[in-house]
């Protein structure tokens, strides 16, 4: 994945780099811009099976931090990527990211966010509801987190870009898996709820100045495999990203669906499906060898007797997006 890295200088209007730190333009600038885990491994701050031993998954890029004033404390400001909605913010370290903001972007027809977490700051200004341009100052970047210590000297902005899963249905989903005691504090923004894709491939893409840039990210991000759905209501992620449909479709009346995901469980494509024939239950196909250990390390798929399954995140996935049990 990252031997193909190469970005240009930032020189492109439409996407600003998140930080102070510009966008890095080789593999080497790469591994100075991310910020390492307590493990020194510096690919352990970037988007993959990058953590213990290749065992836990990481969302995003750790970006580290640049700038430090008075005893050392990080003055790192953190901006908006591109023009959109603020949509979360997180004035309070109460869960794994700290003080975050969310943002929702248009583009191609499809909602994306991004998302800046552990921040130290969040400007008073940066409020839900507030429209952003690209290049909008958030906040600061820090060290906070509820449920991580993140030590000084390794304080960074973890940045997340990708698609949400649901919003009523992530809300029921939540209610049903956890106790009443463990409330849900970030709405349909919580991080169970965001599937990502790489940062390295948001950057490449949105460089390029296509119009329709975010849809070229999706479409170039590999197929690691496809699920058929025997559920016949139009999921909310299509509803707001009809840009997420194989081709436009007039008559939305399918008996279900097909969905082509990314190995980590980004739902790329969404194909309604009207053929009744051998359609009576959920199917994993069309596996690529290629990225098998990886699904089945991040719990999207299982292999047994020579038949592929569902994996428990996959099922969370799909319950989140339709709305009923896998």
């Amino acid at each position: 994945m990252l031997g193909a890295f190469l970005l240009p200088a930032f020189s492109f209007s439409a996407v600003s780099p998140p930080t102070d730190l510009p966008l890095p333009d080789n593999k080497a600038e790469l591994k100075s811009y991310i910020q390492s885990t307590v493990s020194g491994r510096w690919i352990s701050g970037c988007f993959g099976m990058v953590r213990n031993s290749g065992k836990r998954f990481h969302e995003g890029w750790d970006i580290r931090a640049s700038k430090r004033a008075g005893q050392g404390k990080v003055s790192d400001r953190v901006y908006s990527v591109y023009g959109g909605k603020v949509v979360h913010v997180a004035r309070e370290n109460n869960g794994s990211y700290g003080k975050y903001v969310v943002i929702e972007h248009q583009n191609s027809n499809i909602c994306f966010y991004s998302l800046y977490a552990h921040l130290n700051e969040i400007f008073s200004e940066i409020n839900t509801g507030v429209s952003v341009s690209s290049g909008t100052p958030i906040g600061i970047m820090g060290n906070t987190s509820s449920v991580y210590q993140i030590k000084p000297g390794f304080e960074h902005l973890h940045f997340e870009v990708g698609l949400q899963l649901g919003e009523l249905s992530f809300s029921r989903w939540y209610e049903k898996s956890f106790p009443p005691h463990d409330k849900n504090l970030h709405a349909s923004w919580n991080g169970l709820n965001l599937a990502g894709t790489d940062p390295e491939d948001f950057f490449r893409e949105a460089k390029n100045k296509h119009s329709d840039f975010f849809l070229r990210v999706l479409d170039n991000t590999p197929t690691a495999f496809s699920v058929t759905v025997p559920v016949s209501r139009v999921p909310e992620i299509v509803k707001k990203s009809p840009g997420l449909l194989l081709k436009a479709e007039k008559n939305l009346n399918p008996i279900g669906w097909k969905i082509l995901f990314s190995w980590s469980g980004l739902p790329k494509k969404f194909i309604p499906v009207f053929d009744l024939k051998d359609f009576d239950s959920v199917k994993v196909e069309n596996v690529s060898e290629k990225y098998i250990h990886k699904s089945v390390s991040r719990g999207m798929i299982v292999y047994k007797n020579g038949v592929y399954g569902i994996g428990k995140n996959l099922a969370n996935t799909l319950e989140i997006i339709f709305g009923v049990s896998f």
